[in-house]
């Protein structure tokens, strides 16, 4: 397999990665903002216990307007995130479509090549095909070959 192929996929494979590793922590935080909103929401008491009175702290209800601010926050944090995750989809689907796009132009490219070579037809057309899709510098080197010379060089290289 090619070099720049080789490359490109370990590119691709990266990016995919931390676009995962950035979905994870999204879903992270929104899980802890839901754990804390329902925690305030439920208003839980707790009381610290200690050898004197001073250490002793109860935690009340907040007021109203405190708890709805908290929660409008919380809320505002979440449609943050939920933006942020369909601008992360959106990159990906539009990464996707430009690759098929740009192997649809390069297959384009190669059958055109090959539509100018004599004698390659057939099954040994569609192996000469997914060659020189996977292998861009050999098929630069075609392309720059005269006419003559194209059919040589495919059958010497070509497994």
């Amino acid at each position: 397999m090619d070099a720049h192929v080789v490359r490109k996929r370990r590119r691709d494979e990266e990016e995919e990665e931390e676009l995962e590793q950035a979905f994870f922590i999204i879903v992270s935080v929104a899980t802890m903002l839901l754990g804390a909103m329902t925690w305030y929401h439920n208003n839980v008491s707790i009381d610290l216990e200690g050898s004197s009175s001073a250490t002793r702290k109860n935690i009340h209800p907040s007021k109203s307007g405190e708890k709805e601010g908290m929660i409008s926050s919380m809320k505002e944090v979440v449609e943050s995130l939920k933006e942020f995750v369909e601008v992360i989809k959106k990159k990906m689907e539009n990464k996707k479509k430009m690759e098929i796009k740009e192997a649809q132009e390069v297959i384009h490219e190669v059958v055109n090549e090959l539509d100018n070579i004599p004698n390659f037809n057939g099954a040994l057309r569609h192996r000469e095909i997914d060659w020189l899709t996977e292998n861009p510098i050999k098929f630069e080197i075609i392309k720059a070959l005269p006419l003559y010379e194209k059919e040589d060089h495919i059958s010497s290289f070509m497994p």
